[in-house]
């Protein structure tokens, strides 16, 4: 995640409610960096699940963060166990069983 994302999110954060309403704010995170900036990334953390978008009457009023952005650390660290058992744990087991299968084979013939 760039620099950009991690600072609207810390905005949002300290916001109420962690919400950012268009209609109240104008030009929303013009503090931050311009127009274009701020809505790829407002896009990027979107597509992400970063952000959810709130919709009155079929139209995008405002952002608020995800269950998945408010515990981020908690799904970051749920993503690493996976990683480690995917690709480190389950080839040791594989080759102990193989060997365990291997060495009772050998005692048997």
């Amino acid at each position: 995640m760039d620099k950009l994302s991690r600072q609207i999110i810390k905005e949002l954060e300290s916001s109420p409610n962690c919400t950012r309403m268009f209609y109240v704010d104008e030009e929303p995170f013009s503090n931050i960096a311009t127009r274009p900036y701020i809505s790829a990334a407002i896009k990027y953390l979107t597509d992400i699940g970063y952000l959810d978008e709130i919709i009155r009457n079929g139209r995008v009023v405002g952002i608020k963060l995800s269950h998945k952005c408010l515990h981020r650390k908690y799904f970051a660290w749920v993503s690493i166990k996976s990683f480690l058992l995917r690709s480190i744990l389950t080839p040791i087991l594989v080759s102990f069983f193989t060997t365990l299968i291997t060495l009772l084979l050998t005692v048997l013939l």
